[in-house]
């Protein structure tokens, strides 16, 4: 994307940049919530004066070309990829896979590039530009009641489940029947209902024939009402996969391999079973705690 001789290329999905072009008065071209970054740039001149403003999770190359700058940036916890590497006279790639700078970049030098940190080509350095603060000496648990601090989780994952909901494309999400996939579920369909929206929504889970995950699942997707799609697989469907998820996963970590490949099996068969394109998930609640 480009205006001027600003250009971008992005991986994200910025959930408040309506309220950003409202705030400063922008006039968009285009539909895309990235084309916010080429405006905040035009005007604030360093993505450090505006990254801390974005809501949503990004990954961006930014190039000025009439002042030969380059800013890359990530999201405080890397929800979106990217990684960085250099070739023999020194010059830099950056990609979403670390296997796209591989015959480019020397293989020493691909690495993840760090959430939360910005880089500029002018330093050739990388800094933290995400640093949340907690104070533990203000919060008095003695006024602790289980009753709002519940009923202000709901409040909060409802409203970041919401505000997540921006997309034109058709959308339908994964369920585990586990806490975490059913609550995105649940809401998702909540904001259906209070917005009038006739929309069906599509949920999917997976697993081995007799997995007390598939059980689940159904009660979950009969409870919210959702058009449920079961998908049982046996073990060979897995050690099939295997080579493929290493491959897109870019990784032999066992336990991230274990938890990807039912994951890989389900998103082929949405693929090619659904017009789902965008899919919601409880992944990453777990990680992040």
């Amino acid at each position: 994307m480009r205006k001027g001789k600003i250009s971008v290329i992005a991986n994200a999905e910025i959930y408040n940049f309506k309220a950003l072009k409202e705030k400063y008065g922008f006039t968009h071209e285009t539909a895309s919530d990235c084309e916010i970054f080429l405006h905040l740039y035009e005007k604030f001149g360093h993505p450090d004066n505006f990254i801390h403003e974005l809501d949503g999770v990004f990954a961006f190359v930014l190039h000025d070309a009439e002042k030969n700058l380059t800013y890359v940036g990530r999201d405080p916890i890397g929800v979106r990829p990217i990684f960085m590497g250099q070739d023999v006279e020194g010059n830099y790639g950056f990609a979403s896979e670390a296997k796209a700078l591989v015959g480019l970049c020397e293989n020493d030098t691909i690495k993840p590039f760090m959430p939360g940190h910005l880089w500029s080509s002018e330093t050739e350095t990388a800094y933290k530009w995400y640093n949340p603060t907690l104070n533990l000496e203000e919060t008095d648990i003695s006024t602790y009641d289980e009753a709002t601090a519940l009923k202000t989780t709901a409040e909060l994952v409802y409203k970041s489940t919401v505000k997540r909901m921006m997309s034109d494309r058709p959308v339908g999400t994964f369920l585990s029947g586990g806490l975490d996939s059913s609550v995105v579920a649940a809401f998702i369909k909540k904001y259906q209902r209070e917005n009038g929206m006739n929309t069906n929504l599509n949920t999917f889970s997976i697993g081995l024939e007799g997995s007390p995950d598939l059980a689940y699942a159904d009660i979950v997707a009969k409870h919210i009402d959702s058009s449920h799609h079961h998908v049982e697989v046996h073990a060979d469907d897995c050690l099939n996969a295997l080579e493929d998820v290493v491959y897109a996963t870019e990784t032999f970590d066992v336990t991230t391999i274990r938890a990807s490949t039912p994951m890989y099996l389900l998103s082929k068969y949405i693929r090619n079973n659904s017009d789902d394109v965008v899919i919601y998930s409880g992944e990453g609640a777990d990680e992040v705690t």
